[in-house]
């Protein structure tokens, strides 16, 4: 009886089975732990999601808050300047380029500049989703530009009309005489 135990001891499938078995409860422990924390995971998943979403809608809401904000002084000198262009008696391309460059700078003064390499109709098409009114008149009055910044054709008076009227309707945005 001695020998028995002695030999199921040694035996190669007895210390085969008893490793298994060892293996088999470490591997339950961890499965175990695994599920006690699972949800905790879970949940700190979906905590990080609706924090990040939370930022997004606050940025953009602090963005649209700031936006539309320049001072009197800004005001003053932009309306100025669209006199000043007013008073050169320009062909109307270059009222339409100079006239669009200031609306350009007013966009880059409330953070809604255009990015280098951006082509214009691209940046006229991110305002329009951000500020559907205002983004319509801009969309309209990069058209007239890039018209007339790179058409071989005459500028039409009834474009340089649509031009105006899209380019006062930004400038109302702003509180711009213009």
């Amino acid at each position: 009886p001695k020998q028995e135990a002695q030999n199921s001891k040694d035996n190669p499938d007895n210390l085969e089975a008893d490793r298994v078995q060892e293996i088999a409860k470490e591997l339950d422990e961890k499965l175990n732990r695994i599920e006690n924390v699972f949800p905790y995971i879970v949940f700190g998943l979906i905590g990080l999601a609706i924090g990040l979403w939370l930022v997004k809608q606050l940025r953009r809401t602090k963005q649209k808050d700031v936006l539309l904000t320049l001072s009197e002084e800004e005001k003053k000198l932009l309306a100025e300047e669209l006199k000043h262009i007013r008073r050169k008696k320009l062909s109307a391309q270059q009222e339409i380029i100079e006239t669009y460059n200031v609306v350009m700078s007013v966009l880059e003064k409330v953070q809604l500049g255009r990015e280098e390499g951006v082509p214009a109709r691209v940046h006229a098409g991110h305002i329009k989703k951000r500020l559907p009114k205002m983004g319509e008149s801009l969309v309209k009055t990069t058209e007239c530009f890039d018209a007339a910044l790179y058409g071989d054709e005459r500028i039409e008076d009834a474009q340089l009309t649509q031009f105006r009227k899209s380019t006062k309707s930004i400038f109302k945005q702003f509180d711009i005489a213009a």
